[in-house]
């Protein structure tokens, strides 16, 4: 890293493309951008030069989710390129006049403008973004990783590749990935895994003063339409339950969308999330002061997890989640899951749900993310 004239931030990378005030900005002219070692390791220099970064795509340009998750955590910014010279926010879609205007926030009563881009396609698969945050105890005998193996059940395929970057080219193998976490602690570790097909995830991997915290994302590929997709939302809830029995739950949840089958995303495309269940960890489930035999009767929720540190699991795919992901309603599922999160005192039913920002929804905040 060096400053330039002016005093400005500079950093010598070969994939910055343009460095203008404390912008660095890459060029990709691929079809489909992803999270490779040399994108991974310019968002790493920006992050630490504290400069931010900006992937600069083409106007038809599509990302992978984990190049959108570390694009968000590191304060940076997906711009694609419009034919006129403005840019769109490929994860907000603003449409902007210059590449600084990612990062400057509109004043009270300012217009934003936002490109006319499809609430998802109608054509496109269904595709199930799981969020899920599980505690382990840290122990020599510690395992990480078994997560995955739960929600790669849904797609019906096993992982096959972890690895710091894509493509996913370590043999899935849960005590290399435990041995590689724990080598970088107190470091947090954050890997891609992906399964034989329709899946594609990451982790954070931190240490916490109750253990070890594995935070997931993933993307699972359902099927073409309802038909196919059924089979596998019914294994949502099971995954879920497992997932639950062997570390501590804190908070999960899946929604379902229309999404490229590549699990890609393209610039600005608003999707219509349609909830399918939520697990509650035993301290929501106190905090919350939920009654789990009320829960049961009312919701059909299921008590999983340990005995002694009940967790909760509910579904909503009673009146046909993979039909209204079709639509830009969902009117059944997000009916029961109005009545549930209201059931919690909570009026905000993402929030209730757990949906946080996960680099596809616009966040702009997280801390800069180091590759090993």
């Amino acid at each position: 890293m060096s400053t330039g004239a002016g005093g400005g931030l500079r950093i010598a990378h070969p994939l910055v493309d343009d460095l203008v005030d404390g912008i660095a900005v890459t060029r990709s002219e691929a079809a489909v951008t992803s999270f490779g070692e040399a994108r991974a390791d310019f968002l790493r220099e920006a992050a630490l030069a504290g400069i931010r970064p900006v992937v600069l795509t083409t106007d038809s340009g599509r990302i992978t989710a984990p190049l959108a998750e570390m694009v968000s955590r590191t304060g940076g910014a997906w711009l694609a390129e419009q034919p006129g010279g403005s840019y769109v926010d490929g994860l907000t879609g603003r449409v902007l006049g210059s590449v600084s205007e990612a990062f400057e926030e509109p004043g009270p009563g300012a217009r934003v403008s936002i490109a006319p881009a499809p609430l998802g396609r109608i054509d496109d698969p269904l595709v199930l973004t799981v969020s899920m945050s599980v505690r382990r105890q840290a122990t020599e005998q510690t395992l990480l990783g078994g997560p995955f193996e739960q929600l790669a059940d849904i797609a019906g395929t096993p992982p096959v590749g972890w690895s710091t970057t894509e493509p996913a080219g370590l043999h899935w193998n849960r005590a290399n990935l435990t041995r590689f976490a724990r080598g970088r602690m107190p470091r947090d570790s954050r890997l891609v895994v992906a399964a034989a097909s329709g899946m594609i995830a990451t982790t954070s991997i931190q240490r916490s003063p109750k253990g070890v915290d594995e935070t997931i994302r993933a993307r699972i590929l359902l099927g073409r339409d309802e038909q196919e997709a059924r089979p596998a939302l019914g294994r949502v809830v099971d995954a879920f339950a497992r997932i639950a029995r062997a570390p501590v739950a804190i908070l999960g949840s899946a929604f379902l969308e229309r999404a490229p089958a590549d699990l890609t995303l393209r610039a600005g495309e608003i999707a219509v999330p349609v909830p399918v269940a939520v697990l509650l960890g035993p301290a929501a489930v106190r905090d919350l002061g939920i009654d789990l035999a009320e829960a049961e009767e009312r919701f059909g929720a299921l008590r999983v997890g340990q005995p002694r540190l009940p967790s909760l699991v509910a579904s909503f795919t009673g009146d046909g989640a993979a039909e209204s992901a079709g639509s830009a309603v969902g009117a059944g599922s997000w009916e029961q899951a109005r009545r549930f999160a209201e059931s919690l005192g909570v009026t905000d039913v993402l929030r209730a749900l757990g949906r946080e920002d996960d680099g596809t929804a616009g966040s702009r905040g997280g801390l800069p993310w180091s590759a090993s």
